[in-house]
C-alpha cells in the first residue's frame, strides 16, 4: 500500500492542475468581458443609419413614430410654438424661447457641418426642443446646459438611454456627483477622442487623461492612448 502522504500529494497536484484551469477560464472570461465593453467606432455606429454626426444618422430620424410626431408638430403655427415656449420659459430662463432654439440650430450646423442635411425648419426646431427638454430632465438649468445637451444628443440621439451600448453613459449621467454640464462635456469628449480621433474638444480644450479622469471611472480606457495633460 502506498503511504498516505502519496495520496495527499496526488490530491494537491489534482487541485493545482484544475485550479490553474479554472483560473485560466476565469481570466479568459474577464478579458472577453472587457473587450465586449470596449466603446469604439463599431459600437457607436451600431443601430444607426450611418456613422456621421448628422440628424439623418440618428435613430430617431428613421423612426416612424418620431416622423409622425413631427407631422403633428408641423401643424402648429410659429405663433403657437412661441407661446408654448414662452409659457415654459420660467423654468430655465430663456431656454425655451424660440430665438434660442434657432440659435442652437445654427450652432449645431456650425459645429457639425451638414448636420441638418436637408431637414426642414420645423423638424430642426422640434428636435432641438426635445433635446432641451431631455437636458432639463437630466438636471440642466442654464443656457450653457441647453447648448451642451444639444451637442451630446447630436452624437447619441434623443433616446440613447434605451441603447444598452450606451448604458455606461447613462450611469455616469445619473450617478456621478458633478455638474450635468461637466458630465455632458465629458461624454462628448470621450466620443470625440475614441470614435473620431479628435485631440481638441468643441470648447477649444485639449482632451487628456486628466480632463477625462471622472468619466474613466465609468467607461473603459480608450485604445488610443491619452496624454496625461
Amino acid at each position: 500500500m502506498k503511504p498516505s502522504n502519496y495520496r495527499v500529494n496526488k490530491m494537491k497536484q489534482t487541485i493545482s492542475k484544475y485550479g490553474m484551469t479554472v483560473l485560466l477560464i476565469l481570466y479568459c472570461f474577464l478579458v472577453t468581458a472587457c473587450e465586449a465593453s470596449q466603446f469604439d467606432k463599431a459600437v457607436f455606429e451600431n443601430g444607426r443609419p450611418c456613422g456621421e454626426v448628422k440628424f439623418s444618422c440618428l435613430p430617431e430620424s428613421q423612426n416612424p413614430a418620431w416622423k409622425e410626431k413631427l407631422v403633428e408638430a408641423n401643424k402648429m403655427s410659429e405663433a403657437s410654438i412661441n407661446q408654448m415656449t414662452a409659457d415654459e420659459a420660467k423654468k430655465m430662463g430663456e431656454l425655451r424661447i424660440l430665438a434660442f432654439i434657432d440659435e442652437i440650430i445654427v450652432k449645431l450646423e456650425d459645429e457639425f457641418p451638414g448636420f441638418w442635411d436637408g431637414a426642414d425648419k420645423q423638424t430642426r426646431r422640434n428636435w432641438v426642443v426635445e433635446a432641451i427638454h431631455k437636458t432639463e430632465e437630466l438636471g440642466g438649468v442654464s443656457r450653457g446646459d441647453g447648448i451642451t445637451g444639444a451637442f451630446m444628443f447630436a452624437y447619441l440621439g434623443l433616446d440613447f438611454e434605451q441603447n444598452k451600448d450606451y448604458a455606461p453613459f447613462v450611469k455616469y449621467l445619473k450617478e456621478y456627483d458633478m455638474s450635468i454640464s461637466g458630465k455632458m462635456v465629458d461624454i462628448v469628449d470621450y466620443i470625440e477622442w475614441v470614435v473620431f480621433g479628435k485631440d481638441i474638444n468643441h470648447w477649444g480644450h485639449r482632451i487628456s487623461r486628466w480632463s477625462m479622469r471622472d468619466i474613466l471611472n465609468y467607461l473603459p480606457n480608450p485604445k488610443r492612448e491619452l496624454p496625461e495633460l
